[in-house]
């Protein structure tokens, strides 16, 4: 079974365009109940494992970003239950001071002018280039629907997580990284490629941080390929 979780500022909707690909045991999970609670990474990884531990074994998880940082941490919890982790424009480390003070002023700002104008900065800076026609409008969709509380509380998340690095040690790990990503350094695939023991990391030329939408072939493929070789 393979297991998606998608990113901040998004829900389960963001992997429609590769369903079809994996339109067979596979799950897409909605993080966004849990952020509205306001819990943890951990404590939403805790919550996410109880539940998939009722699924049966040899899951793959597949993290986009913030879905990556549970991911991950849903791995921890019951190593024996997982196969394979995907991170997917993510990372394992937890924030550096000035992250943590950037995150900072985008929960300012997303308190003084609201959800909307908040979304409308943040998307275009996910993708290189244009946002690709079909997906417009689903971005539409999350830039009027996504809630002042679901990214405040967030990025308050994100902000208290702990470093994951030791979950490349533990199991196989595919990461995959745009090469064009503003959000996350290449230096921090390269830092991870360091503690892998088993897996790949592989660099897109052609996408930002929304690798599995802008390059559909590539994201499908690895995957596909990850699975045969993790399962």
């Amino acid at each position: 079974m393979i297991v998606f979780i998608h990113g901040y500022g998004m829900d389960s909707k963001i992997w429609d365009s590769v369903k079809p690909s994996f339109h067979s045991d596979s799950l897409f999970l909605d993080i966004n109940p849990y952020i509205e609670k306001g819990l943890s990474i951990r404590s939403i990884a805790t919550e996410l494992s109880i539940f998939l531990e009722t699924q049966g074994e040899d899951i793959i998880l597949v993290g986009h970003s913030m879905g990556g940082y549970i991911a991950s941490e849903i791995v921890l919890n019951n190593i024996e239950l997982y196969k394979g982790l995907v991170l997917v424009n993510s990372h394992v480390f937890a924030d550096s001071h000035d992250k943590k003070k950037e995150r900072q002023k985008q929960i300012d700002f997303i308190i003084k002018n609201g959800s909307q104008k908040y979304l409308r900065s943040f998307f275009p800076k996910l993708f290189y280039g244009r946002i690709a026609t079909d997906i417009q409008p689903l971005i539409k969709n999350y830039i009027e629907n996504i809630s002042e509380e679901v990214l405040v509380k967030g990025q308050e998340a994100m902000i208290h997580r702990r470093d994951c690095v030791k979950v490349l040690d533990l199991i196989p790990v595919l990461i995959l990284h745009g090469e064009q990503d503003r959000l996350i350094p290449i230096e921090f695939l390269y830092k991870m490629g360091s503690h892998i023991c088993k897996g790949r990391l592989i660099k897109d030329q052609i996408s930002g941080h929304m690798t599995m939408v802008e390059n559909r072939v590539l994201f499908a493929e690895c995957l596909q390929e990850f699975k045969l070789h993790s399962l």
